[in-house]
């Protein structure tokens, strides 16, 4: 026998004792673990993707609903921002002619106090002249004098006020 032999023989021998221990049987025992470890993994993965598509449907639709709660809020603050600044302008005007009508009559109540002094200067005025007329001290050139004057004295009050 040669060498060849001997190695035919050693391989024989081998595979025959790998038959015996049941190796091939094993080898596929752990090949199927594998499969079926790799295809739980898919569908795990699979899992995974279909919940990762529905938070994602979830999240648009809260952010949906986000923009368009916002958009209302921002609408309804504009809304009320202009209801404010009427109402404002409303009140501002009414301030204004309040303030008006006050100072018409205060203009109005000056008018008449200086009316009244001036009426009462008059009165004074002819009532100093009557006086003095009927005294008889009087001149008919310091009456035209007196006249003059008083009527001086009239305009330069009426103008000082």
């Amino acid at each position: 026998m040669n060498d060849t032999s001997w190695t035919l023989i050693a391989l024989l021998l081998f595979m025959f004792l790998l038959i015996i221990i049941r190796v091939p049987v094993w080898i596929k025992h752990c090949l199927d673990d594998r499969a079926r470890c790799i295809a739980n993994e898919l569908e795990e993965a699979r899992r995974l993707r279909e919940e990762a598509h529905l938070l994602l449907d979830n999240s648009q639709c809260r952010r949906f609903d986000a923009e368009r709660e916002a958009e209302h809020i921002i609408s309804a603050a504009l809304h009320e921002a202009r209801m404010i600044t009427t109402d404002a302008h409303k009140k501002t005007m009414e301030y204004i002619e309040r303030r008006n009508r006050v100072v018409d009559q205060k203009i109005a109540r000056a008018e008449a106090d200086i009316h009244d002094l001036i009426l009462a200067a008059t009165i004074d005025l002819a009532a100093g002249a009557v006086e003095k007329i009927i005294s008889g001290e009087m001149t008919q050139s310091i009456s035209d004098d007196f006249l003059k004057k008083s009527l001086h004295e009239v305009k330069t009050n009426l103008n000082c006020l």
